[in-house]
């Protein structure tokens, strides 16, 4: 492990982790991730790719505003669904019987 952890530039302990997680599961991919979708696609991501190389020294506001105002037109829900009205009635009762 010394000499793996040498050749690759890595500590013993990451080697050993591998090594284990290829032992225990028979394969090294990384475990999936906590945390929702990738909310910007490839195109919207060259987008702001291109952004930053036209104006590398903008601010993160300015481009924030930019990306929005270009993102603007397609329309993303920017509020949640509001509640039907045999909600509504489910939670007034509920109120009424606490």
């Amino acid at each position: 492990m010394r000499e793996i952890s040498r050749l690759l530039g890595i500590s013993r302990d990451t080697v050993r982790l591998w090594v284990r997680r290829y032992q225990e599961e028979g394969h090294v991919f990384t475990r999936p991730r906590p945390g929702g979708p990738r909310f910007t696609t490839p195109e919207e991501d060259e987008l702001i790719r291109r952004e930053v190389e036209r104006a590398p020294l903008s601010n993160a506001v300015s481009r924030t505003n930019t990306i929005g105002r270009q993102c603007h037109p397609y329309g993303r829900v920017a509020h949640k669904e509001t509640l039907t009205e045999a909600q509504r009635e489910a939670r007034k009762m509920f109120a009424r019987c606490m």
